[in-house]
């Protein structure tokens, strides 16, 4: 922040205080947001209370509303049975986990990708959560599981004891069974070298982060995205090593023709496709069959995120809580408010803090804030973005109902205080280009935000308003 909107801000802090006293809001009681899960055209988020929202395209039910309707703002998923701890989207499904080791999974299931020992037609719904199968007679449900993930059309899960098990789409050994042959429940991973400790499904791979801290891979390998220096081509049905990544390693992401490792020391490597820039590491290599440091990000880094079917992006959140992007924006989704693709990270519009989870759809990147807001940007067909339009957006919107909006609360720190009205007026005096709360901002509601909504503020603040319009 520079000095003088740093002084600005104090001396908004200062007047309220002296002529007022500051008398704080409450925080709103609203559901809060635990982690997010950005899909291919839907998103879904698990809230604190165990339960699941989900919004996007529908058509086969994979918002799990119980509808094939498309929704653009998050949903309830209904039928889910026991307390869920986890949940990922695919392309056209979405799974989920409970606390007691089952998975239940909706949407679409052409390829046995729901894991019912069955598959159905490619536009047939599945729009509520089903049980995953032990295996293919489905005498009885999948039990012992504490990891999933989704792919393009297929899934895969890890038990307690580090055993893989994938199924759906396999046409390209994704499900790491030694086969090509799709499968509509589960099967085991073959892995000789030992258990795994997480794993991420791409659109048309797998890969797990081992026991030692390394990476293995399998599934489709025509761009390099195993990493292995092409030991294994055009395919590897079985994992196999990435090179120079068998321990040191904290998390990996699998996107469509792309993957990107976390390093323990805070780095980040990315390998595979490279044709939009999405390796991040300033090349014009269109790829590479083995890791490459991304530029500038030696350390540093908190988390990473990567998606996209045939062209992709990649995303990390620094330790700063800050968020850069980088790769095909084609529809904004590096979010720094153009089309350009870039080819080394860039900070997102917005978000150079506060910021603790990411996570990438295809053309589109969602962020959950510390705040417990869930912030969207770039590709918003069927409306994925969530914030009730279907409006490309170039840099991050709010999603709408998912935390409940506190008006005043212009910080999007859920407390109407002095801070807020200061931030209003700077704006107002053109000192800031954008608000991180602007529907809060208007505090009273008519459409715009000035200095009379600065004025609102300071007066609920200092308590001499008992409210604010809701």
């Amino acid at each position: 922040m520079s000095p003088t909107i740093f002084r600005f801000l104090a001396l908004g802090a200062v007047i309220a205080s002296v002529l007022f006293g500051l008398a704080p809001a409450q925080p709103a009681s609203a559901q809060d947001v635990a982690a997010i899960a950005a899909g291919y055209r839907h998103n879904c988020v698990l809230t604190t209370e165990s339960g699941i929202k989900c919004w996007g395209d529908n058509v086969v039910g994979q918002v799990g509303d119980g509808t094939t309707i498309e929704r653009h703002a998050p949903t309830d998923v209904q039928g889910l049975s026991g307390q869920v701890t986890a949940v990922d989207a695919g392309d056209a499904h979405t799974c989920a986990l409970t606390a007691d080791g089952h998975v239940q999974c909706w949407g679409r299931n052409e390829h046995g990708q729901l894991g019912r020992g069955t598959t159905n037609d490619l536009f047939t719904a599945n729009p509520t959560p089903v049980d995953v199968c032990a295996d293919e007679a489905c005498a009885g449900p999948l039990l012992d599981i504490v990891f999933i993930t989704t792919g393009d059309s297929h899934t895969c899960a890890l038990t307690s004891t580090g055993q893989a098990k994938c199924w759906g789409l396999n046409d390209h050994g994704q499900n790491g069974d030694a086969a090509t042959t799709s499968r509509s429940a589960p099967v085991d991973v073959v892995n000789p070298e030992g258990g795994f400790v997480s794993l991420e499904a791409g659109a048309f791979h797998t890969c797990g982060l081992t026991e030692s801290g390394g990476v293995m891979c399998w599934g489709k390998n025509g761009e390099g995205q195993l990493g292995d220096d092409r030991a294994c081509y055009p395919d590897c049905t079985t994992p196999i090593g990435v090179v120079g990544l068998d321990s040191g390693v904290a998390s990996v992401v699998a996107a469509g023709l792309h993957t990107c490792a976390l390093k323990t020391d805070g780095g980040m490597m990315c390998w595979g496709f490279n044709f939009d820039g999405q390796l991040g590491h300033d090349s014009p290599d269109h790829i590479s069959i083995v890791p490459v440091q991304v530029a500038g990000l030696e350390s540093g880094v908190a988390a990473i995120a990567a998606n996209g079917i045939f062209r992709g992006h990649t995303c990390a959140l620094m330790t700063s809580g800050g968020v850069k992007c980088w790769g095909d924006n084609a529809y904004g989704q590096v979010g720094d408010n153009s089309v350009t693709d870039r080819r080394a990270p860039v900070d997102v519009v917005g978000l150079a803090s506060g910021i603790a989870a990411l996570s990438a759809g295809n053309g589109h990147t969602c962020a959950l804030t510390i705040a417990d807001r869930v912030k969207c940007w770039g590709d918003n067909t069927y409306g994925k973005l969530g914030d009730g339009t279907t409006q490309q957006r170039n840099t991050p919107v709010d999603t709408l109902g998912l935390k409940a909006v506190t008006s005043g609360d212009a910080s999007c720190d859920t407390i109407v205080n002095s801070i807020d009205g200061a931030l209003v007026l700077q704006f107002v005096a053109g000192l800031l280009g954008s608000l991180a709360c602007w529907e809060n901002a208007d505090a009273n509601l008519d459409g715009e935000v000035n200095s009379i909504d600065a004025q609102l503020i300071l007066q609920f603040s200092a308590g001499l308003l008992p409210s604010l319009p809701p």
